[in-house]
């Protein structure tokens, strides 16, 4: 049986790798606009429309949830979040790139609402259910606080390809 304080860790260490897959392209889309051939402006617009993939994310885990559970739900998430940040790596058209892109924020949005729900069928008391997820929203906060500062150091040292893989490897941990 797994302990409630690594249940806890484990929800907190989803929410930082989620966090920080958030906003990994805050700071090195110039450099994926001149990878791709278009101007960073065009860039930055098809980057907030990619987060519609949150919005859908809703859809798709409600269906999901109901048809094979939280678990699987959370699993399919993280993989398909994971693959597609993957593919990101391969495509050389920005249009494809900002389609996949939403795929994968819908894959990664799958694994952060999933704890959330999981909490809500514990039936914690209001006390610890505000304590766990204040730590579920902590652990997203640091991921998105970070997020930019490490994705331009790696972008800046090796490639913003790196970066994906590093998050692919991050993801399978």
């Amino acid at each position: 049986m797994i302990s409630y304080r690594f249940a806890t860790l484990s929800m907190f260490a989803t929410q930082l790798f989620v966090g920080l897959t958030a906003l990994v392209f805050a700071s090195v889309m110039p450099l994926v606009a001149q990878d791709l051939g278009v101007s960073a402006g065009q860039m930055q617009y098809q980057a907030a429309l990619s987060y519609v993939g949150v919005m859908l994310a809703q859809i798709v885990l409600m269906i999901l949830s109901k048809k094979v559970g939280i678990k699987k739900s959370y699993l399919a998430g993280v993989i398909a979040g994971s693959m597609f940040f993957l593919l990101l790596t391969q495509i050389k058209d920005y249009r494809y790139f900002m389609f996949v892109l939403l795929l994968s924020k819908c894959g990664f949005a799958l694994a952060y609402v999933c704890p959330v729900i999981v909490m809500k069928k514990m039936n914690f008391s209001p006390k610890v259910f505000t304590s766990n997820y204040g730590m579920l929203v902590g652990g997203f906060t640091l991921g998105t606080m970070f997020s930019p500062t490490i994705s331009a150091w790696v972008a800046d040292l090796y490639s913003w390809q790196h970066m994906i893989y590093g998050l692919c490897l991050l993801s399978i941990v």
